[in-house]
C-alpha cells in the first residue's frame, strides 16, 4: 500500500496517482481516467504540483464535474464526479 492510499474514497480502478508529475500530466491522467468511467461515478486523483490546482478546476467547471480538493501535507487530493 502506498502512502497517499488512505486519501482516496473512490474504488481503486477510479483512482489517479499523479505524484512527482507536473503539470498538464496529472490534468491528461484525470481526463482519460474520466473518459473511462460512467456517469455519475466518482475519481479521485492525488498530486503535490500545486500548478495543477487551476487546471483541474477549470477543467472540471468547463466540462460541468463536481470537484472538491482537499490537503494533507504538500498532496492534493481532487474528487471529481462525471456529471
Amino acid at each position: 500500500m502506498d502512502s497517499i492510499e488512505p486519501l482516496y474514497l473512490a474504488p481503486k480502478n477510479n483512482r489517479v496517482n499523479a505524484m512527482g508529475l507536473k503539470c498538464p500530466e496529472p490534468l491528461m491522467l484525470l481526463k482519460v481516467k474520466l473518459d473511462e468511467v460512467n456517469q455519475f461515478d466518482r475519481v479521485d486523483m492525488a498530486t503535490d504540483d500545486a500548478n495543477a490546482v487551476k487546471s483541474v478546476e477549470e477543467f472540471c467547471h468547463k466540462r460541468g464535474y463536481e470537484s472538491t480538493l482537499g490537503r494533507a501535507g504538500g498532496t492534493i487530493v481532487f474528487r471529481v464526479r462525471k456529471t
